[in-house]
């Protein structure tokens, strides 16, 4: 049956009647097109589902700031600034907002339907600490973005992409609201990175009288499907790409299915660790939280969430998981770049799935297929440490004996005080340089710096070193600031290690890691779980690349009560690597970071094969133990290559039992390989 087209008026609005048994689920309220008036770019679908409203509102630039009544919902009034990112527009006026992403009426529709096309993102919001400086595209709570794009099928089906000519400072209130908001603009095109593609967040800044725990607040009831969204701008290159993180997410119930996420720095970022924010805001004048005294950040977590069928791509992460009842299955993910290089080496950085960090709960990784990065999957229980830049300086010393090469780097230390003024953001976007001028709102998620008791305004950071204090700011770059940060979790891990009490040794293991039925390869180490509990890497198939750094299979560093089974390993140098004195270890536990180690683990089922055609002469491709209480091999498979020394199983194994090994392998209990 032909759909009866009612011409209504060519001024206010175009209305199409669908016929009475139609399927409409749930009703469109608004389909917004191009300034021709022709070609559909997205709709707005009303909430509910009243299948009698048979009517859609045709809307274009030529009557966008005109309404329309009954049956259509009123329509926005758009001015052409809001026309111009009208996917932003369409999601602040479905979920009752105003154009900086406050609520000021009850949600008009739930849905946001773009259509096949290509749609440019023309501007940069003002965003606060934790999210970074700036955003394309925030999406609040009780909103789906949908396209039509899947997994297998074409990435540009429904295609996001920053205007690669020129990003424009979203206009404050007063210049969106002028017809000569354009000129005012013209000349003001923006270079650097931005640090947020799409923000699923309930808030993007603050507002007067607006509490930190408000600001805070994740989003909830979120949709992300189907469509593509490139990271990269213009002046990007291959190792400084224009978008960090180009998905962020923070919240509740939140699905993000078949999207194309390429060329940022970070694929999907689900979680924040506020690490200079602490978690009680007391210590924020805790002189000792800039020693030895270990105070506590603060998170925001992703919960009771999905992604699932995306297919990502970022240069140092694809998916990175901060929260608890997550499920990551189903993605081809692929991570462009190592840090990981060489033997000598302790720890890599990037990522394929990154399952847990500072304490994460019940996190599901499975179905996935991941191509490259240090680690396949890996995950870090550390200590969640409140970190400030009095901090780094206190323990530079320690940080440089780690990684000598800062002390020329920066030689006059992680901090630098010729700061003159601090920065932040007014409400309105604008900025602001001295404290006198600093409203309140614009403290919302900041600290106090205990020395000078200035407030650290992080509101406006465009990244985690950008912090200072107005006097002093922390100057160390890109990974070296993740290096150095690693030293002093390690510090407070180990501190806390040391005492008896379960509640404070084990204070930001993650828990309940599954890594299951996934497809890894080409990492430097296949399956890293540090500082994790009761967890499983089972039935995946580990496989090293033939050629370059292959280190481990499966590594539990710092774990206990986890377990490995059934896994197919290949081509490592070590298959498996359990590692880490517990604190009552009579070899000493100089440097450990958990009060068990690694104990009561169990190996079973995994077929080990070391067939990596390497130069070097006798590596053990075997099991590799050298850990604390009570860890078994079970029922396991190795074959080792020819001219391969031994697959060796050293200290402190308990139990050693029914495993299929080739003649010569060193099964012996306590000798160190």
């Amino acid at each position: 049956m032909v759909a009866l087209f009612c011409c209504v008026s060519l001024l206010l609005a175009v209305y199409f009647c669908m016929p009475s048994n139609a399927a409409l689920s749930p009703p469109c309220a608004m389909v917004f097109h191009d300034a021709s008036g022709l070609v559909p770019l997205l709709t707005v679908c009303a909430s509910g589902s009243n299948t009698s409203r048979q009517q859609q509102c045709m809307v274009n630039p030529r009557n966008a700031n005109r309404s329309v009544s009954s049956p259509c919902l009123s329509l926005p009034q758009w001015n052409i600034a809001e026309q111009n990112n009208y996917i932003q527009t369409a999601l602040y006026w479905a979920t009752g907002r105003d154009p900086e992403g406050f609520v000021v009426a009850d949600a008009r529709a739930q849905r946001v339907v773009l259509s096949n096309h290509v749609h440019t993102l023309n501007y940069v919001m003002s965003t606060w600490y934790p999210y970074g400086n700036s955003t394309l595209l925030h999406v609040p709570s009780n909103v789906s973005l949908e396209g039509s794009s899947t997994l297998h099928g074409s990435a540009n089906q429904t295609a996001l992409t920053p205007n690669q000519t020129c990003l424009q400072r979203w206009p404050r209130a007063l210049e969106r609201n002028t017809t000569t908001y354009t000129k005012l603009r013209a000349a003001t095109c923006l270079s650097g990175s931005v640090l947020n593609g799409i923000l699923v967040s309930e808030y993007r800044v603050g507002r007067a009288n607006m509490s930190t725990s408000e600001f805070l607040s994740g989003a909830e009831n979120v949709v992300l499907h189907g469509f593509s969204l490139t990271g990269r701008l213009q002046s990007s290159t291959s190792s400084s790409y224009g978008i960090v993180n180009t998905v962020s997410v923070v919240g509740t119930n939140v699905s993000i299915s078949s999207l194309h996420v390429a060329d940022g720095q970070v694929g999907i970022q689900t979680g924040y660790f506020l690490q200079f924010i602490p978690q009680n805001p007391s210590d924020s004048s805790n002189i000792s939280c800039e020693t030895t005294g270990w105070c506590l950040a603060k998170r925001m977590e992703l919960s009771a969430s999905t992604v699932h069928d995306c297919n990502v791509s970022g240069y140092l992460q694809g998916i990175t998981v901060i929260g608890s009842d997550v499920v990551v299955r189903d993605n081809v993910i692929k991570v462009l770049h190592k840090e990981w290089i060489n033997a000598n080496q302790a720890f890599g950085v990037t990522m394929g799935v990154s399952a847990g960090f500072v304490g994460s709960r019940n996190v599901l990784v499975t179905g996935n297929s991941i191509r490259g990065a240090d680690y396949s999957v890996g995950s870090d229980g550390s200590y969640p440490l409140y970190m400030s830049p009095e901090l780094f300086r206190n323990h530079w010393n320690t940080i440089v004996q780690h990684f000598p090469q800062f002390r020329t780097k920066y030689p006059k230390g992680p901090v630098s005080c010729s700061v003159a003024s601090v920065h932040s953001r007014q409400p309105d976007g604008s900025m602001v340089t001295n404290h006198s001028d600093i409203p309140a709102v614009a403290r919302v998620g900041a600290v106090r710096y205990k020395c000078t008791s200035r407030p650290m305004l992080v509101a406006a950071a465009g990244s985690v070193h950008d912090m200072t204090d107005g006097q002093c700011k922390l100057v160390l770059n890109g990974v070296d600031f993740i290096y150095a940060s690693q030293v002093l979790l390690d510090m407070a891990s180990h501190d806390h290690a040391l005492s008896n009490n379960p509640k404070v040794y084990d204070v930001g293991f993650n828990e309940n890691l599954t890594i299951l039925n996934n497809i890894l390869f080409g990492s430097s180490c296949g399956v890293s779980l540090y500082r994790a509990t009761v967890s499983n890497v089972n039935n995946n198939t580990i496989s090293a690349s033939p050629t370059g750094l292959a280190m481990y299979g499966v590594e539990l560093g710092m774990s206990h009560n986890c377990s490995v089974h059934g896994n197919t390993i290949a081509n490592w140098t070590v298959g498996t690597l359990a590692e880490g004195a517990a604190v009552n270890d009579p070899r000493g536990c100089a440097a450990c970071q958990a009060h068990l180690g690694a104990s009561f683990n169990t190996f079973a089922a995994n077929n080990i094969r070391g067939l990596h055609a390497r130069s070097e002469v006798g590596v053990a491709v075997g099991y590799h133990i050298n850990a604390g209480v009570a860890n078994a091999i079970l029922e396991c498979t190795v074959v080792v290559r020819p001219g391969a020394e031994s697959c060796t199983w050293a200290k402190g194994i308990d139990t050693v039992a029914r495993a299929n090994v080739p003649a010569g392998c060193n099964t012996a209990h306590g000798q160190i390989p």
